[in-house]
């Protein structure tokens, strides 16, 4: 939101010219995304608030598992905004707008649980690492490679950088194991490969088009986007590439 919407305001002001009315306006409609983005970079930036955040609320769902911290969580500051934006503005709407929510959201809710205990699943069972074995087995000293690669095939497959971390994260993490990388550098190419590729996905482009009331665009858009998803991809390897030299 923070790079594509200065590009946004950028080209209004350029190209649209608005009043002072039209401007108004417009700083209103955007004013929640502000507060989101002002309130989770916050949240990140400065330690102390960080620290604040972190010890009013903490969740544990799993013993052997990473601590959970909710006001930390870019879905809570998302849900904060929206939830203040509709008392603000029209709080009588408040339970309808719940609804809306919640109809839609829920599958994509279920669909990223459902990948994550797939992932539990493979983890337990060894099947991650047997996987990443096979990778290393196949492509020897260069499997290091081969992580922005998969990340990005299953990011684009699940258009989830969620889905994409959970399934493949472990493999991935012995790969650089393997390579003696350490599991910061590959988790971060992990993740943003998967991050970088989802924009192709399919659900996304055709979202992407059905809200701009062009679904007959999908073609024209992935002659156009790949390659943004291909620069993406050749940095990140090149990355993986220093790392494997270094």
């Amino acid at each position: 939101v923070t790079a594509l919407g200065s590009l946004i305001a950028l080209r209004c002001c350029l190209h649209e010219r608005p009043s002072a009315e039209r401007l108004r306006a417009v700083t209103v409609a955007c004013a929640p995304y502000v507060t989101l983005v002002l309130g989770l970079a916050a949240s990140r930036a400065l330690p102390s608030l960080t620290h604040m955040l972190e010890d009013a609320a903490t969740l544990r769902p799993f013993a052997a598992g990473p601590p959970f911290h909710p006001l930390t969580h870019p879905a809570t500051w998302l849900m904060l905004a929206g939830c203040l934006t509709i008392l603000v503005f029209k709080p009588a709407a408040i339970v309808r707008a719940a609804g809306l929510a919640c109809r839609p959201g829920y599958r994509s809710g279920l669909t990223i649980l459902l990948f994550l205990v797939m992932a539990k699943l493979t983890t337990g069972a060894g099947m991650a690492e047997a996987l990443g074995q096979g990778v290393r087995q196949a492509l020897g000293s260069a499997a290091l490679l081969a992580v922005p690669v998969l990340a990005g095939v299953f990011g684009f497959m699940t258009g989830s950088g969620n889905a994409s971390n959970g399934l493949l994260m472990q493999t991935q993490v012995s790969l650089g194991r393997e390579a003696h990388v350490e599991f910061a550098w590959v988790a971060a190419i992990q993740n943003t490969a998967a991050a970088a590729l989802t924009m192709l996905s399919p659900a996304r482009v055709a979202m992407g088009c059905a809200i701009a009331g062009v679904p007959h665009l999908e073609r024209s858009v992935y002659a156009r986007a790949w390659p943004f998803g291909a620069v993406a991809l050749v940095i990140l390897v090149g990355a993986s590439a220093l790392l494997l030299a270094a």
